[in-house]
Parts: structure tokens; C-alpha cells; sequence
């Protein structure tokens, strides 16, 4: 998915954003976001709000849209609406495919390790269930080094760490899993992981691949 939508931003960009193309605009503001240009995604994203009224088009394609602009634009996102959150939720449980659950858990899980609101949502009930999810594994996870060592405030031992932990989600792990399947809570510890030693960009860089990955 993130390398689909990667290789179609040359194709995007040359579409100007524009009312009657507001059906193409999720696609647009996903390869947009994608591309690592969230100020030409804005530009759709703003185009959407302008129009957008409940239950016209617009507005769905804005829900649809509404939680990953939160992540992908660090400078003017959409500001917090629940019910933008709760119709988001709505339309990933209607039209998502896998497992819409743990598709708005790995949302919200993202969304709090950025330190984002997620209105409407009982935020510690959702994460502790992943948590205890997670840490029903035997082992050592590599996701428990990026805690600890994040905590202690030791900032090249967590870069490692949670190399190392996106390394077993990706092609090639442990589980041969892909990076949009990753454990919602992992994906969560990773991220404030690495805000918590300074790493804002890098850690919603992070974020916005994962979710990019996952299909939101």
C-alpha cells in the first residue's frame, strides 16, 4: 500500500485539488501524505472542510481522511472533532477491511503516543486492553528495550531498539508480518518512544508510514 501510493504522487501532484474532484481526494491526501508533502495534501484536505456538510459526499471522504491528517500534518492539522472521530470509527468498521478493531486501535494508539486527542473515546480502556495483550507474548520484546530505554532517557539505545522492533513487523520478521499489521500497542510504545528522547519528526514520520501501511 505505502509504496503504491509513494509511486502515484507524481501523477497526484499534477492534479490540481478542485470541488468536482472531491471523490479522489482521500486517494490524493493518502499519496500526498505519502510523498511526505502534507502542504499540498492540506490543500485537499482544506478543500474538503470548505464544502463538507453532513451527509454529502465531501463529508464522507473528509471523515475517511479526518483521523490520518492529524498524524501527516504536524503544522496545521484538522483540529479535534468528535464527531469526525466517531464517523471516522463508523466508516473504518463499515467499509474497512481485516479487522476494523484493531484497525481503530492502532489509530488511537498512534494518535495518544503523538500526544492527539482521539474525541469521544475512552483512550485508557482501549490501549489497556492492547497492552495486555501485548504483554501476554513470552519473551523479551524488543518494544520493552524502546520503554525502558526511552524512560532513562538513553536516546541511541532507543533508536536501536525500535529499529529493531519495526524490523520483526516487517518483511522478513519473525512473524513475517508487514509493517501496517504491527501490534497497535507496539506501534504506540515505539513512537512516544522515540518523542520521549526528542525524536518528534522521526517518530511521526514513523506513525504516518505505519498508518499509511494499515490502510487508514
Amino acid at each position: 500500500m505505502l509504496l503504491v501510493l509513494q509511486a502515484s504522487e507524481s501523477l497526484v501532484r499534477a492534479i490540481p485539488p478542485a470541488p468536482d474532484l472531491s471523490w479522489f481526494a482521500g486517494d490524493a491526501v493518502r499519496a500526498l501524505y505519502a510523498a511526505g508533502t502534507p502542504s499540498e495534501a492540506r490543500i485537499w484536505v482544506k478543500m474538503l472542510q470548505s464544502s463538507a456538510r453532513p451527509g454529502t459526499p465531501e463529508d464522507r471522504v473528509l471523515n475517511g481522511v479526518w483521523a490520518l491528517a492529524q498524524i501527516g500534518d504536524s503544522f496545521a492539522p484538522p483540529p479535534a472533532d468528535p464527531r469526525r472521530f466517531q464517523d471516522w470509527m463508523t466508516n473504518t468498521r463499515s467499509t474497512g477491511g481485516g479487522d476494523p478493531e484493531a484497525r481503530i486501535t492502532l489509530m488511537i494508539a498512534l494518535l495518544e503516543a503523538l500526544g492527539l486527542p482521539s474525541p469521544g473515546v475512552d483512550v485508557q480502556a482501549v490501549l489497556g486492553g492492547a497492552k495486555a495483550a501485548a504483554q501476554a507474548r513470552a519473551g523479551v520484546q524488543w518494544w520493552q528495550t524502546v520503554e525502558q530505554a526511552s524512560r532513562a532517557g538513553r536516546r541511541g539505545e532507543t533508536v536501536l531498539a525500535a529499529l529493531l522492533a519495526l524490523g520483526e513487523a516487517g518483511p522478513g520478521g519473525s512473524q513475517s508480518r508487514s509493517l501496517g499489521r504491527i501490534d497497535p500497542y507496539i506501534a504506540g510504545v515505539i513512537v512516544a518512544g522515540l518523542r520521549r528522547v526528542g525524536l518528534d519528526a522521526d517518530a511521526r514520520a514513523i506513525a504516518l508510514d505505519i498508518a499509511l501501511s494499515a490502510g487508514l
